[in-house]
Formats: C-alpha cells, structure tokens, sequence
C-alpha cells in the first residue's frame, strides 16, 4: 500500500504515513480518530473560553476549580485504565 500524498510504502495497518504524516486512505479507524480529535478540541477550546470568562467572576471560581479537579481525575482514570488493560 502506498500512501496518497508522498508515494511512501506503507503496512496496511499505519494509520498515518511515517513519512508526510499524512492520513492513509481506507482506514476508517483513523478517520474516525481525526474526527474525534477535531470534536474534542472545539470543545476544549469552548470549555477553555468558559472558565477563562467565569473564573473572573468570585461565585463562579468555586465551579470552575471544581469542574477542572474532575476532569483532571477523569483524564487520569483513562490514562491508567488504558495502561492496566
């Protein structure tokens, strides 16, 4: 398999081309994975606009501190998870 931007050979099973990086075409896995990427970072960024905006304000710090200790909890439970399966 060759890949579509630079001609590279590739496995079957690369998701992006070690060469240009590029997404390997016929892998709906990593089509997959690029649309979740790019789902997550919009609402990332919108998340991050939101406690920037409301940390000003003194009634709402208390939300937004805890808000961001859970998904930090959150973030280290999938990472752990991830590394015990």
């Amino acid at each position: 398999m060759e890949c579509t931007s630079c001609g590279e050979t590739l496995d079957r099973r690369d998701v992006f081309c070690s060469k240009c990086g590029e997404l390997t075409r016929g892998q709906p896995l990593g089509r997959e994975l690029g649309t979740a990427l790019t789902g997550i970072t919009k609402h990332l960024s919108e998340l991050s606009k939101w406690a920037t905006d409301n940390i000003k304000d003194e009634a709402n710090r208390t939300k937004v501190i805890v808000g961001g200790v859970i998904i930090a909890l959150l973030l280290v439970s999938a990472t752990v998870r991830r590394q015990i399966i």
